[in-house]
């Protein structure tokens, strides 16, 4: 471990104070310590700022210092390079994250001796279709949301896996959430819990006007095709919560495995159950 990038959310006070600590620890250990150009200017480092690029290419590692929000949006800036990443707590829930604070110490020892395991998680790759023509193409670790906006009328989204029409559904909105995923929004909504290393996807609807619909489990390598069917323009798309566009009545999105993955770097030692237990019971929000 020559080189570690480190990427933190600049609004938390703490994650600042966190990160001189984090920033002097490696400097100390003999690691060259980089960091993207805007968040070096947030901690007035301009000599371990390198651009996006630079950043993709050199590290060995990067460390994220927050929540669930500034892991998965390290992912996305990471999306193909397949850099591991470290997620160092900060926040309140923090399913992704892997180290809570009062162990970052211990947790930089067991990454920089090798003491870890990477575990590779799914990603989804969605495309928006309009007019048959390709006009957008996003990637999530989460999960891909189709939902109303601000308008109450609810939408209706026509829904196939692999060609084959599953149903219409008359709902608020649809998720297609990894496993990974299983404990964001698609939990809230009332979807499964599915252990993160499952090679499937969930088909999640959001508030469904009909008693039958249920959460669908399907295979990751299948295909997710959706067309929307709303009489306003207030339908959006969002990946992970932090990228989406606005969607058309007949767009279609089509929604599948992407061809890379998240390698999520564990070194706590402590289970996926471990972990649900403590997280399940603790409350709170996962922003970061």
């Amino acid at each position: 471990m020559r080189v570690v990038g480190v990427v933190f959310n600049p609004n938390k006070s703490e994650a600042l104070e966190v990160c001189d600590w984090l920033l002097a620890s490696l400097q100390k250990k003999g690691i060259r310590v980089i960091v993207p150009e805007q968040y070096a200017a947030a901690i007035q480092r301009p000599d371990l700022a390198v651009n996006d690029a630079e950043f993709r290419i050199s590290i060995n590692a990067a460390i994220s210092l927050g929540g669930d929000g500034t892991l998965l949006g390290l992912a996305h800036f990471l999306a193909g390079a397949e850099k591991p990443i470290l997620g160092v707590n900060l926040g309140q829930l923090g399913f992704l994250t892997d180290v809570e604070l009062n162990a970052l110490s211990q947790g930089i020892d067991r990454l920089l001796t090798g003491q870890y395991k990477v575990e590779k998680r799914t990603m989804l790759e969605a495309i928006v279709v309009r007019h048959g023509e390709e006009i957008k193409k996003f990637i999530a670790l989460n999960d891909v949301v189709i939902a109303k906006g601000a308008i109450a009328r609810l939408i209706r989204l026509r829904t196939y896996v692999d060609d084959q029409f599953v149903t219409m559904y008359p709902a608020d909105g649809l998720i297609v959430s990894t496993a990974t995923g299983s404990t964001g929004y698609c939990l809230s909504a009332g979807g499964p819990l599915i252990h993160p290393t499952l090679p499937v996807t969930v088909i999640m609807p959001i508030c469904p006007h009909t008693l039958n619909a249920r959460a669908l489990v399907i295979s990751d390598h299948q295909q997710v095709k959706i067309v929307v069917q709303a009489g306003h323009s207030e339908t959006l798309l969002t990946t992970d919560g932090q990228r989406g566009i606005n969607l058309q009545t007949k767009d279609l999105i089509i929604v599948r495995k992407a061809p890379f993955v998240t390698p999520l770097i564990k070194v706590s030692g402590r289970d996926y159950f471990e972990v649900l237990r403590t997280k399940m019971h603790s409350g709170g929000n996962a922003d970061g």
